[in-house]
C-alpha cells in the first residue's frame, strides 16, 4: 500500500505526463464547443430529457485530477454502463468470453482483433495474454461485420487515404480499433460536445503521433484538407458545417437506436451529401425506451440498399450460456405442456398470440443506392 507522500507523489508525477496534457487540451476545446447558448443550437441537436440526466453525472471530468485522467477506461461506464468491477478474477467469466472470443475468430478472415488497451485503466478478462471485456468482444463482431459486407475493402489500399465517421464515438473504442487496423484513415467523431473528454483524450494518447483537430474549438473552420488530420472531433450541434469532404463510411453502433425520426434521418442524409457509398450500423429498430423514433433500419433504407449480416446467434451484450439457460427453459415449458393434463375446454381451443416485434441488434452494412445524387 502507498504512504501518503507516495500518493502525493504520485500525483505530482502524473500532471507531467502527456495523458493529462492531452485532457487539458480538450478540456479546454470541449468549453468552447459548449460556449453557444442553448436557444442557438439547432432543436435536433439538443441533448434529450435521458443525455442530459446523464452528462449531469460526469459533470465532475471537467475538473479530473490527473489519477482520474490515468484511470480514464474506469469512468467510462457513464457511457457504455460497463464497470470493471464485473472484471475482477474469475476463471468461470472468463471461459464465457473466451468461448464468444473462439466463435468470433472462427468468423474473422482478416485478423481484425484488437484487445483492450492496458494503459489509461484498461480492464478485462486475461485471455491469451489479452485483456477482453464486453466492448472488446462488441468491436471485434462489428469489425468483423463490416468486413462481411464489404465496408472494409476500400480502407485496405495503403496508398490511398480514406476518411470514417462515427456517430456517436463514446469513449473512442472503435475509433481505436479501426485507427489500429487501417491507420491510412482519417477518422470523424461525431458526438455531444462532453463526451470528447474521454474519446479525443483517449485517441490522443493511444496515438501520440496522431494530428488532431477540433470544430468549434481550437481547430475552428479546419483549414486545409480534412485528410491531413487522423482524428477530427465535431460536436453534433455544428454537423451541419461540415463541408462536402470525400466520406468512405459512415458507421453508428447503438446510438441511433436511442434517437429521435428526424435525427436518424439527418445523419443518413448527411450520409447521403457526402457521398458516402457505405453505411453501417449495430442498432435494434429502436430502442424500447425510446418513444420518437420509428425504425432505424426503415430509415437507413431510405438512401442506402440495407443489407443485414448474419453473425452470432447471440447479441453483443450476451456470452452464449445465455443461449444454453434459454433453450433448457423452453424445453421444461416444452415437457411441462406435454405432460399437464388438459380438460375439455384447453383440447379443443387453440391459443394464437400475436407475433412478437422483432427488437433484436442487427449488423447493417448499408450500400448507396443507384441514382441518389
Amino acid at each position: 500500500m502507498l504512504t501518503s507522500s507516495e500518493i502525493l507523489s504520485l500525483v505530482e508525477t502524473r500532471k507531467t505526463l502527456p495523458a493529462y496534457r492531452n485532457y487539458q487540451i480538450v478540456r479546454d476545446a470541449v468549453l468552447k464547443m459548449r460556449e453557444p447558448p442553448l436557444e442557438a443550437v439547432p432543436e435536433t441537436a439538443r441533448p434529450s430529457a435521458y443525455w442530459t440526466e446523464e452528462l449531469s453525472r460526469f459533470l465532475y471530468m471537467f475538473d479530473a485530477s490527473p489519477l482520474i485522467v490515468d484511470q480514464l477506461r474506469h469512468h467510462s461506464y457513464h457511457i457504455t454502463g460497463i464497470q470493471v468491477y464485473a472484471y475482477r478474477s474469475g476463471a468461470a467469466a472468463a471461459a464465457l468470453f473466451a468461448e464468444k472470443l473462439e466463435a468470433l475468430r472462427g468468423l474473422d478472415e482478416r485478423g481484425l482483433f484488437v484487445p483492450e488497451a492496458r494503459d489509461m485503466g484498461g480492464f478485462g478478462h486475461e485471455i491469451d495474454g489479452d485483456l477482453v471485456n464486453i466492448d472488446t468482444l462488441k468491436y471485434y463482431e462489428s469489425m468483423i461485420a463490416m468486413d462481411r459486407g464489404g465496408a472494409l475493402a476500400r480502407f485496405r489500399d495503403p496508398s490511398a487515404r480514406r476518411v470514417a465517421m462515427e456517430i456517436g464515438s463514446g469513449w473512442g473504442g472503435l475509433a481505436h480499433v479501426f485507427k489500429a487496423l487501417f491507420p491510412n484513415t482519417t477518422y470523424i467523431c461525431v458526438d455531444l460536445a462532453e463526451l470528447f473528454l474521454f474519446s479525443a483524450t483517449y485517441l490522443m494518447t493511444r496515438f501520440p503521433d496522431a494530428k488532431v483537430a477540433f470544430l468549434g474549438g481550437d481547430g475552428a473552420g479546419l483549414d486545409g484538407d480534412w485528410r491531413e488530420y487522423d482524428f477530427i472531433f465535431v460536436p453534433n450541434t455544428l454537423v451541419q458545417d461540415i463541408p462536402d469532404i470525400p466520406l468512405d463510411l459512415m458507421l453508428n453502433t447503438v446510438s441511433f437506436q436511442e434517437m429521435t425520426t428526424t435525427q436518424v434521418t439527418e445523419y443518413v442524409a448527411l450520409a447521403d451529401r457526402l457521398k458516402a457509398p457505405l453505411l453501417y450500423s449495430l442498432n435494434r429498430k429502436r430502442s424500447v425506451y425510446s418513444k420518437e423514433l420509428t425504425d432505424v433500419h426503415e430509415i437507413i433504407g431510405e438512401k442506402y440498399d440495407v443489407n443485414i449480416i448474419p453473425m452470432l446467434d447471440v447479441p453483443y451484450t450476451k456470452m452464449f450460456d445465455s443461449l444454453r439457460k434459454k433453450e433448457r427453459s423452453s424445453k421444461k415449458k416444452e415437457d411441462k405442456a406435454r405432460t399437464k393434463p388438459k380438460t375439455p375446454s384447453e383440447a379443443v381451443s387453440v391459443d394464437v398470440k400475436p407475433e412478437k416485434e422483432d427488437m433484436s441488434y442487427k449488423h447493417v452494412v448499408g450500400w448507396r443506392k443507384a441514382g441518389t445524387r
